[in-house]
């Protein structure tokens, strides 16, 4: 091989390979053609109105949970009895409920009544002895 033949040898098959390595694009035409149906669609469709931003609605006030109050209360057993009573009577109406719910519509009931059924109500209460039972001392 001449010296010219191999300078010209070497850019051809370089562009050789490139050709084979990069995709193929489309022709002139159908670039053309693909450029004005994308122009005639922006045509064709009208323009929508902006909207106007507008502020977001606020919801209505969220009811904040109650914070809950671990208590504990001293009563006689037969009220306790009684609490497991209504707990039972209503189980078998198909409604469950816990102690701290039905001492809950207690208050709420006692709360409702006038001030007269009110000290009618607590006057049939027992008295008890109110506080812990003093600890006993191991005897040596």
């Amino acid at each position: 091989m001449n010296d010219t033949t191999q300078k010209t040898a070497l850019p051809e098959t370089l562009k050789a390979e490139e050709k084979k390595v990069t995709p193929k694009r489309p022709a002139a035409k159908a670039r053309k053609a693909a450029a004005t149906k994308t122009a005639q669609t922006k045509r064709a469709t009208p323009a929508k109105p902006v909207k106007k931003a507008t502020a977001p609605k606020k919801p209505a006030k969220k009811q904040h949970k109650q914070k809950t109050i671990r208590d504990s209360f001293t009563m006689p057993e037969n009220d306790y009895n009684f609490l497991a009573s209504l707990k039972k009577k209503c189980l078998a109406g198909g409604i469950s409920v816990k102690k701290s719910e039905l001492l809950r519509a207690g208050v709420q009931a006692l709360a409702g009544m006038s001030l007269a059924a009110l000290k009618k109500q607590l006057s049939k209460l027992d008295e008890i002895k109110v506080g812990r039972p003093a600890k006993e001392t191991k005897g040596k």
